[in-house]
């Protein structure tokens, strides 16, 4: 059975490391990036199957990258930026999975 390539974008490593530690457990093939500049490179070189890409990050944020590739992605956020954000709104048929801020 083929196992997805999974690249885990997110600026706080503890966040990165645990995430990929799931994946990885769960069988599939993880690459990390802590920005959104590492994840455009990543993902031209790589081509992964699914970007689980945090939102708020430094310099290039989760919105704007989104902008720029073409992969499949999830969104990692805490639940009431889903709500505050119009960007998240776009682009049309965007899902949002968000965290508990509790």
């Amino acid at each position: 059975m083929s196992r997805s390539h999974i690249l885990v974008v997110n600026d706080n490593a503890l966040t990165r490391d645990v995430t990929s530690l799931i994946l990885t457990r769960h069988g599939d093939k993880v690459t990390k990036a802590k920005d959104g500049r590492e994840a455009l490179a990543a993902i031209q070189e790589l081509a992964p199957d699914l970007v689980l890409l945090d939102i708020e990050m430094p310099d290039m944020d989760g919105v704007e990258v989104v902008t720029l590739m073409d992969t499949p992605v999830l969104f990692l956020i805490h639940s009431s930026l889903a709500d505050d954000d119009p960007r998240l709104q776009k682009p049309e048929g965007t899902r949002c999975v968000g965290q508990s801020d509790a």
